[in-house]
């Protein structure tokens, strides 16, 4: 299929005929950007903007596309449930020889994410998650307006279309100004390349009964206005984990975008999920989140506000 607006990467061989596709950019400690489970969703459409970013900073950025999404195989038979998903990201990382990582997901990658630090936290180095899935069981994201929306556009006969897509994604962010017509056709591309069983056995495990084995530095974003992920999962979060960091914004849906030019005297504020913009007047993208990477694992401590959540 020729592409107009989706950008081609690489290709990862990760055995049983399956494929990962990729982009990555720059040299160094790597980190991994997993991208969000809605119809044509990919890497690259999710964190085309954070990836030069990174590497202009001295890490080596990787953005897959999980099975099933972007390029990526898409195998007719598969059940396409956490497990199968975390298992892709696994063999994705061994075919490229990453032994331990810092993972940056966003709503169905922030669950893949959360679960793949569960079962391998010696790969683990940091871990971001943003409006992830996996906070509670399935029943209560099927509660939420915009996951009906996403399985039912999924199963829905007559296959994607544009008009579609554009009602998920007025569903998905607080700004509309953010939906654009290059947007909507990238994920369109991916989105007619899609299996319906793709979403009609999309399963996210419960992964709040063991959020207390992970021990590495974890921040936790999340809009407050978010109608596909319950913003009430962030306390849950940090509840359970000693060295989580949650940050809400108002104002702000499934995509935590850019809010403001500063979020205290010392720190801009962070880019959005799918980080389709830079902050407003030229202000560096992802510094605060950028900084929370820079901190060495072994001299992190939650702040004072974090332990005392807990208690």
């Amino acid at each position: 299929m020729d592409f107009k607006v989706m950008q081609v990467g690489k290709f990862a061989d990760i055995g049983d005929g399956l494929t990962i596709h990729y982009h990555e950019r720059g040299s160094g400690q790597p980190v991994v950007f997993l991208h969000g489970g809605g119809q044509g969703a990919s890497g690259i459409s999710n964190w085309k903007h954070n990836l030069d970013y990174f590497a202009q900073h001295g890490y080596r950025a990787l953005a897959p596309d999980a099975l099933g999404y972007g390029l990526s195989s898409k195998p007719e038979e598969a059940t396409f449930d956490l497990t199968l998903l975390v298992d892709g990201l696994r063999r994705f990382l061994d075919a490229l020889t990453i032994q331990k990582t810092s993972l940056v997901g966003n709503s169905m990658g922030g669950a893949m994410a959360i679960k793949f630090a569960q079962d391998f936290p010696q790969r683990v180095d940091k871990l971001i998650v943003m409006g992830p899935g996996g906070i509670g069981d399935m029943s209560r994201y099927a509660a939420m307006p915009g996951i009906q929306m996403l399985f039912r556009l999924g199963q829905d006969p007559e296959g994607p279309t544009r008009e579609k897509l554009r009602q998920m994604f007025e569903m998905i962010v607080y700004d509309k100004q953010l939906i654009t017509d290059s947007l909507i056709e990238e994920r369109y591309e991916v989105a007619v390349t899609q299996p319906k069983r793709v979403f009609q056995t999309l399963r996210i495990d419960n992964l709040s009964p063991r959020l207390g084995e992970l021990k590495m530095p974890f921040l936790v974003l999340w809009g407050r206005d978010d109608r596909f992920c319950p913003v009430e999962g962030g306390m849950e979060i940090i509840k359970a984990c000693d060295t989580a960091r949650l940050v809400v914004f108002s104002q702000c849906g499934h995509w935590v975008r850019p809010k403001k030019r500063r979020c205290s005297t010392s720190c801009a504020s962070i880019s959005c999920t799918s980080l389709l913009h830079k902050i407003p007047g030229g202000g560096e993208p992802w510094l605060w989140l950028f900084r929370f990477m820079t901190l060495s694992s072994n001299s992190y401590k939650p702040t004072r506000s974090a332990r005392r959540c807990r208690r």
